[in-house]
């Protein structure tokens, strides 16, 4: 993430748990937050929802792997906005991060992605 930051300008912080995220949030406008369910020690669609209730107006991105079966139409009910899998690439997390800004319409300077 340090590299990305570099590269884009973008500033990050990372949350351990969903108290720092709401901390986070209280601070400054969060954008997306990066969840990985098993951080959080959750099931995906739990760890998604978990964060949009923490962080209503982020647009969530689930990192899951790909021996975890995930039902998108559920994730997304739940308030997911995409999903990566792991290990996570610089160049899809880019590309994620520019989906989320485009929706937001925004620019990506004006607000912090979070990782919890």
């Amino acid at each position: 993430m340090d590299t990305l930051a570099a590269e884009s300008g973008w500033s990050f912080e990372q949350a351990g748990n969903l108290r720092q995220l709401r901390e986070i949030g209280a601070l400054r406008d969060i954008v997306t937050v990066l969840i990985d369910p098993a951080m959080l020690g959750m099931r995906p669609k739990e760890a998604v929802q978990a964060v949009s209730d923490a962080a209503p107006k982020s647009l969530p991105i689930l990192c899951h792997k790909a021996s975890e079966t995930i039902q998108w139409t559920e994730l997304a009910q739940a308030g997911a906005f995409h999903a990566l899998l792991m290990p996570l690439r610089a160049s899809e997390v880019r590309q994620a991060f520019g989906f989320v800004f485009e929706a937001r319409g925004r620019l990506m300077q004006q607000a912090a992605p979070i990782l919890a």
